[in-house]
C-alpha cells in the first residue's frame, strides 16, 4: 500500500508538470526541410541515444527511460522509477551557392516518468515533441524591368502527450519477450508564410502580397514495439529489436490565407484578398519500421567492500526505413506526393 500510495503522489507531480509542459512547448527547428508535411519529425537528440549514434530502439535497461521502444518499459527495476528530462541543442550550418547561413535552437527534448509493477508490466508517461518547424529564407527575382523579393518563414511545432504500456509475456530460462505500445495524443500548429514584395529604389518597406498556410493538429496516435533478450552464459548475451509507427490520418483543420499589403512585415496591414477554413481532411503518417540487434560481453572486475564491481562492453546495430510513397495531405487540393523513400542505419558501442 505504501508504494501504490508513492506512485499515486508522483502521478500527480508528473500530470501537473507535463500540464504545464503542454501548455507552453513549442518546439523550433532550424532547417528548411522542415516546411513539408507535419514539419521535421522527431525531438532533437536524446543525449543517451547520441552517444550510441542515435541506435534508439535496442536498449531495454533498468535505468534508461527508453520511450522510443515502448516493450522496455517492463525492464525497469520494480520499486525504482525513472524520471528523464532531456534539454538539447543543434547547431547547423547550410550552404548553397556560395552563400552559408548558421542557426543554433535549444529546447525541451522530452520530459516522461516510468516505472514497473507486479514483476512483468511497465507503464510510462510524458510529453515529447512529434514534430517542428523552423526556417527562414529570401530570394530576389528579376522580372523584366521589376525586381520581387520574396521571404519564405515557418514556425510551430506538434507535440505528444503519451501514455505507454508493456508486458514481459515471456520470462525463463534465460529468455525474455516484451511487448509494448505507447497511446498518444497530438497537439499543436505548424505554419508557413510567403511574402512578396515589390523592390523600388531606395525603399526599406515592400509593398505585395502574403500567402499563409496553418495547420492545427489534434488527433491520437500510437505505435508498437517489441524486445527478445537472451542470455546465453555467464559472459554473452544478445537482444532484438524493433518497432512499427504503421499509417496513420492525423486530424486538424487548416487555414490558407492570400492578403494584399502596402508592409508585408506589418500583419495589421493585411487586407484579406482570399481566406479558406476547413475541417474536412487529414495529413498522414509515415509507416516506419525499425529494427535492431544488441549483442553484449561481461567481464569479471574487482570486489568492492560491500559488492562486486564488474564491466561490460555492448556493440548497438538497428536499420529504420521509412515509405515516404504513403504520405498524404488530404488539406491541400494541390498536393503531389514527389517524396522519395528513406532509410537509416545506425552503429553505436557503449
Amino acid at each position: 500500500m505504501k508504494y501504490i500510495s508513492i506512485m499515486r503522489n508522483q502521478f500527480l507531480v508528473i500530470i501537473m508538470l507535463v500540464a504545464g509542459l503542454a501548455a507552453n512547448a513549442q518546439n523550433a527547428s532550424n532547417s528548411p526541410y522542415s516546411s513539408f508535411g507535419l514539419g521535421e519529425l522527431g525531438g532533437m537528440d536524446h543525449a543517451v541515444f547520441s552517444s550510441l549514434g542515435n541506435t534508439t530502439i535496442t536498449i531495454a535497461d533498468s535505468t534508461v527511460l527508453n520511450f522510443y521502444n515502448p516493450a522496455s518499459y517492463s525492464t525497469i527495476g520494480v520499486g525504482q522509477p525513472i524520471f528523464s528530462l532531456g534539454v538539447s541543442s543543434r547547431l547547423s550550418t547550410f550552404s548553397d551557392a556560395g552563400s552559408e547561413n548558421k542557426s543554433n535552437i535549444a529546447g525541451i527534448q522530452h520530459f516522461a516518468m516510468a516505472f514497473s509493477f507486479a514483476k512483468r508490466f511497465g507503464l510510462a508517461l510524458g510529453l515529447k515533441p512529434y514534430s517542428r518547424r523552423g526556417y527562414e529564407f529570401s530570394q530576389g527575382v528579376k522580372i523584366n524591368s521589376d525586381s520581387l523579393y520574396h521571404k519564405y518563414s515557418g514556425k510551430g511545432g506538434i507535440n505528444e502527450v503519451f501514455l505507454g504500456f508493456s508486458a514481459n509475456v515471456l520470462n525463463r530460462n534465460g529468455m525474455r519477450l516484451s511487448l509494448g505500445g505507447n497511446l498518444g495524443y497530438l497537439f499543436g500548429k505548424v505554419t508557413n508564410t510567403r511574402k512578396s514584395g515589390l523592390v523600388t529604389s531606395g525603399a526599406t518597406v515592400f509593398s505585395g502580397g502574403v500567402n499563409q498556410q496553418e495547420l492545427n493538429v489534434k488527433s491520437l496516435h500510437y505505435e508498437v514495439g517489441l524486445n527478445f533478450a537472451h542470455r546465453i552464459d555467464e559472459k554473452h548475451s544478445y537482444s532484438i529489436s524493433a518497432t512499427y509507427d504503421p499509417f496513420q490520418k492525423i486530424k486538424g483543420s487548416y487555414e490558407e490565407g492570400q492578403y494584399y499589403t502596402s508592409n508585408i512585415d506589418d500583419f495589421q496591414l493585411y487586407d484579406t484578398l482570399t481566406f479558406n477554413d476547413t475541417t474536412a481532411g487529414n495529413v498522414t503518417t509515415v509507416p516506419t519500421f525499425s529494427i535492431g540487434a544488441n549483442y553484449n560481453l561481461d567481464f569479471k572486475g574487482r570486489k568492492g567492500q560491500t559488492n562486486e564491481l564488474n564491466s561490460q562492453i555492448g556493440f548497438h546495430l538497428s536499420y529504420s526505413g521509412s515509405d515516404w510513397s504513403k504520405f498524404e495531405n488530404r488539406f491541400d487540393a494541390n498536393f503531389a506526393n514527389t517524396f522519395l523513400n528513406s532509410s537509416k542505419y545506425t552503429f553505436g558501442i557503449q
